[in-house]
């Protein structure tokens, strides 16, 4: 038999070494921090299927989309450097999902479920479909 001694963090992930637990919990510091640039989004029910969008500033999401991909060490195409709001949809998303970091991952999914003029619904259903979507930005209180 023998003892093995882990370092967990704070999201529960397990680690042979405090370096690596440390560096792994200042990445998800610094996804909250970028993401925190962007308007809150309602945890509800409502929100999720349809209940209106929150409206963001593309320039700040095209910031923090940037900042998501250097954190997850992905090479940036010409097209995200030219337009990264115009490339949610892409194969970023794509290794970003294979990637298998399920914080950078989460904050990837928030930039899918935008639409092309910056309005976040609750699924990337409505990013795509805006017109089935209730038409109010929950954000200005309408």
């Amino acid at each position: 038999m023998q003892t093995i001694t882990k370092i967990q963090a704070v999201d529960g992930k397990l680690f042979d070494n405090e370096a690596d637990c440390i560096k792994h919990e200042k990445m998800i510091e610094e996804i909250k921090d970028i993401m925190s640039t962007l308007n809150p989004i309602p945890n509800d029910c409502d929100f999720a299927n349809g209940d209106g969008f929150i409206q963001q500033e593309i320039s700040t999401v095209a910031k923090a989309m940037v900042r998501v991909v250097e954190i997850a060490g992905i090479e940036k195409r010409q097209e995200f450097i030219n337009d990264p709001f115009a490339c949610r949809f892409g194969v970023i998303g794509r290794i970003i999902d294979d990637n298998g970091n399920g914080h950078v991952w989460s904050a990837w999914s928030r930039f899918m479920n935008m639409d092309y003029l910056g309005r976040e619904w609750g699924q990337s259903y409505f990013a795509r479909n805006p017109e089935k979507g209730k038409q109010k930005d929950r954000a200005a209180g309408h």
